[in-house]
């Protein structure tokens, strides 16, 4: 473990280096760096001074209580799977022993659920003409 203090900001940025250099390789796409910066630009700067061993849960709380009302659920869930992914490298290149509690965060249940085939095909048969005695071809 460094006994120097890593900020947030300098490990996340090391971070973001070795996913650049990765996209120079073509083993990542730039789409999927872009929104990183954009996070680490936008949401991350609460954490940015802090030495990364010290967040706790009430930081990442704080976090995302912090977040802006126009983003929906699945950009929420985007911001921290990018901090996870990033914690998870910080633990794999020593900065950290392990990742930090998560926060209390509402479940994704906005997006539109859609049945599959088979429910879909029970529900018609169920409302369908024949069920009110009229007859009908399917």
């Amino acid at each position: 473990m460094p006994s120097g203090i890593r900020t947030f900001r300098i490990v996340f940025n090391e971070w973001i280096e070795r996913k650049e250099k990765l996209v120079e390789k073509d083993k990542m796409s730039p789409e999927t760096v872009r929104p990183y910066v954009s996070y680490n630009t936008h949401y991350f700067t609460i954490l940015g001074d802090l030495d990364i061993r010290a967040i706790r849960k009430k930081h990442l709380q704080l976090l995302y209580d912090g977040l802006p009302d126009h983003l929906n659920d699945q950009d929420q869930k985007n911001v921290f799977d990018c901090l996870h992914s990033f914690f998870n490298w910080a633990v794999k290149w020593g900065d950290l022993e392990s990742i930090p509690q998560w926060p209390e965060m509402e479940e994704v249940t906005s997006r539109e659920r859609t049945a599959s085939p088979s429910r879909s095909n029970t529900r018609l048969c169920r409302e369908s003409p024949r069920s009110t005695g009229t007859s009908s071809s399917f």
